[in-house]
């Protein structure tokens, strides 16, 4: 008899056991160029093609990456040169 009510506890999920066990993460870090149009005379213009840019992130999102920070990095007075994208995902996967 006690065999069957353990039996219909694990089937019934009344009897659970917890276990809980830290995620492992790895991460990756890429680096985005932002396109450069104008020049000298009327100024420089740093633009993201989005198109592109989701491309990027699909393609890592499609290996089991999780997007968890962007960063804009300016290297001059011109604006945003590229986008530094910080991925993680569970280690071993």
């Amino acid at each position: 008899m006690k065999k069957l009510l353990l039996n219909i506890a694990l089937c019934t999920g009344i009897l659970q056991t917890h276990h809980t066990f830290a995620t492992v993460w790895e991460y990756k870090t890429i680096k985005i160029p932002a396109e450069v149009s104008g020049g000298p005379a009327h100024g420089y213009i740093y633009t993201l093609n989005l198109e592109t840019f989701d491309t990027r992130l699909n393609t890592f999102a499609g290996d089991g990456w999780e997007l968890v920070a962007l960063a804009p990095i300016a290297t001059g007075q011109h604006g945003t040169n590229y986008v530094v994208a910080t991925f993680k995902r569970p280690r071993g996967q």
